[in-house]
């Protein structure tokens, strides 16, 4: 699992959700490296680290978010590769 710094993340998820336009663009920015390791990884494990470690609620909405995405999405290429479709 990679290391988080739990300061930083609760600070870029809380700039990007209530920063002015500029905070916001350079939040996604500073969490863009994160997004694409946890999105190979399995969100739900960034999930589960950050309620362990007692995260904010807008960065555990935030992990939230990103595994609902990552549920979705992985249901639907499974759809497409077995031709089953909802």
């Amino acid at each position: 699992m990679a290391s988080l710094d739990l300061a930083q993340l609760d600070a870029a998820v809380s700039a990007f959700y209530s920063g002015s336009q500029s905070q916001m663009v350079a939040a996604d920015a500073a969490l863009a490296g994160l997004r694409e390791y946890w999105w190979a990884a399995g969100p739900i494990q960034l999930l589960e680290a950050l309620v362990g470690r007692g995260a904010a609620t807008p960065t555990v909405l935030w992990a939230a978010s990103l595994a609902e995405q990552w549920a979705v999405s992985y249901t639907h290429l499974r759809a497409h590769e077995t031709d089953s479709y909802l």
